[in-house]
């Protein structure tokens, strides 16, 4: 069983200082749902994470903005993200 429902979507980066960002940029990204456990507690086991991942919760799901992952940091994102999948289980 994975530990997850995990997509691809068409998102928005938002780009801009301070309490109104004042531009959107088209971008994919990754939305996770997990079997066990919050999309909090997920987003909070991966900003605590070594290295720190930060990601967002949109819609009841997880969002990583692929805009923002250089490609040598695709297999740390995913080690990252499976091991908190992985310790949410119990």
């Amino acid at each position: 069983e994975l530990p997850a429902e995990i997509g691809i979507m068409r998102g928005v980066s938002r780009v801009g200082g301070g309490a109104l960002p004042i531009e959107e940029l088209p971008t994919w990204t990754v939305a996770i749902v997990p079997h066990h456990g919050s999309v909090e507690t997920l987003e909070e086991a991966l900003r605590h994470g070594s290295p720190p991942l930060v990601a967002r919760i949109a819609e009841e799901h997880l969002i990583l903005d692929v805009r923002t992952i250089q490609n040598d940091e695709l297999a740390m994102v995913a080690a990252g993200v499976h091991s908190a999948l992985l310790a949410m289980r119990g």
